[in-house]
C-alpha cells in the first residue's frame, strides 16, 4: 500500500462512521463540558508507575494492563491542560482499550494530578521530553509490544510536535499517533479560553494554574515575580507570568511561536491522525494553516463540523456515545496492521 492509498484508507475509517451528534448536545459548548460535567468515570484497576524524566524529574504513568496480553498493543495517553490520568476522556479511552484486550498507559504532567512537582520545569504545549522519556522507559520495559500515543488538547500539541521534531528519528517502537483536539494557534487559543462563554473556561483553568504559580515561585525565589502571578487575570497573563519565565521562553508570545505543532508538521514520518472540531471553542477554523493536511502523506487530517473541545459525543443525554474513543481505537487498529 502506497504512503498516499494508506492516507486515503486511513480517512474512509471515518467516513464509514461519521460523526452526528443531535439535540442538545449538537452545540460546540455541550460538547466540550458534557464529559467534565456529566459523564462518569469508569471503574479501572491502575498501577502507578515511576519513570525517571531526563532531569531526574519522577513522572507518575498509570498503568492499565489488567486484561493484556504480553504481545498486545500499549497506548501511550496524555492528558490535557490541567487534566490528569483522572480526567474522564483519558479513563474512558483506557476502559475502550482494555474491553479490546490493549493495555495502556496514561501519563500524567507535572504538578499535575495532586502535586506539585520539585524542579522548575512543569509543563507545557511544547514540551516533549517527558512523553519522549516515558516512551523510552516503556519500550524498553515492553520491548516486543508496539507503543501508540494518544494526546489530548495541550498534550495534542506535543505529541504532533515531537512526531514532526523527531520524524525519521522517533523511535521505532512507536507505530502510530493520535492527536485530538490540538491547538493550530497557540495566541489564538488562549484568546479564545480567556473570552469564550463569558470566562468560564478561562476562570476554571485559572483557579488551580495561580496556586501552582505562587508554589513555584515560593519553591524557586527570585524566578517569578509574585505580584504579577496574584493580580493575573488571564490564561495569557498566566503564560507570560510564569510559563515563559519557567522554561526560558522571552515572554508568552515567544512560547506561542516556538511551541506550536504546525511548522513541524512536514517532517512527520510516522502515521498520526490529528482529529478536531471546526466548532472547538478553543480554536478556529481559520487559524489552521491552508495546505495543513497535505504537508505529509503521514499526517491524516481530519475535520469535524461539530464536537467541541475534546467532546464528539454522540447519542442523547442519557445516552451518551463516545465517538471518539471508538474511532481511536478503529484507527489504531488500522495502523497496527
Amino acid at each position: 500500500m502506497t504512503e498516499d492509498s494508506y492516507k486515503k484508507r486511513a480517512l474512509q475509517i471515518f467516513e464509514e462512521e461519521p460523526f452526528r451528534p443531535r439535540g442538545l448536545l449538537a452545540s460546540a459548548h455541550a460538547q466540550t463540558l458534557y464529559q467534565p460535567l456529566f459523564r462518569r468515570s469508569e471503574e479501572l484497576v491502575l498501577r502507578c508507575q515511576k519513570v525517571e524524566a531526563d532531569d531526574g524529574e519522577q513522572l507518575d504513568v498509570f498503568l492499565c494492563e489488567e486484561f493484556a496480553s504480553a504481545q498486545s498493543p500499549l497506548v501511550v495517553i496524555a492528558h490535557g491542560l490541567e487534566g490528569s490520568h483522572k480526567s474522564v476522556y483519558v479513563r474512558g479511552l483506557q476502559y475502550a482499550l482494555q474491553r479490546k484486550g490493549w493495555g495502556s498507559a496514561a501519563l500524567v504532567h507535572r504538578s499535575c494530578g495532586g502535586r506539585i512537582n520539585e524542579r522548575q520545569r512543569t509543563y507545557h504545549s511544547g514540551e516533549t521530553g517527558d512523553l519522549a522519556s516515558v516512551v523510552d522507559y516503556l519500550s524498553a520495559c515492553f520491548p516486543d509490544r508496539p507503543l501508540f500515543v494518544v494526546g489530548y488538547s495541550l498534550s495534542a500539541n506535543q505529541v504532533a510536535k515531537w512526531f514532526g521534531s523527531e520524524g525519521e528519528a522517533l523511535p521505532k517502537a512507536v507505530v502510530a499517533g493520535v492527536a485530538v483536539s490540538p491547538p493550530f494557534d497557540l495566541a489564538v487559543t488562549s484568546r479564545r479560553i480567556d473570552a469564550s462563554l463569558w470566562g468560564l473556561y478561562r476562570r476554571a483553568f485559572l483557579r488551580s494554574l495561580r496556586p501552582k504559580g505562587v508554589e513555584k515561585h515560593r519553591r524557586h525565589p527570585g524566578l517569578l515575580d509574585i505580584q504579577r502571578i496574584r493580580s493575573l487575570k488571564t490564561l495569557r497573563d498566566f503564560d507570560d507570568a510564569v510559563t515563559a519565565p519557567l522554561h526560558g521562553f522571552q515572554s508568552a508570545e515567544d512560547y506561542y511561536q516556538k511551541a506550536i505543532w504546525t511548522p513541524f508538521a512536514a517532517s512527520i514520518r510516522r502515521p498520526l491522525l490529528v482529529l478536531a472540531a471546526r466548532d472547538d471553542p478553543f480554536s478556529k477554523a481559520s487559524s489552521i494553516p491552508a495546505g495543513l493536511g497535505e504537508t505529509s502523506p503521514w499526517l491524516h487530517l481530519l475535520l469535524t463540523d461539530r464536537g467541541g473541545h475534546v467532546g464528539f459525543v454522540q447519542g442523547c443525554l442519557s445516552q451518551p456515545v463516545y465517538w471518539s474513543e471508538m474511532q481511536i481505537c478503529r484507527i489504531l487498529e488500522f495502523y497496527n496492521r
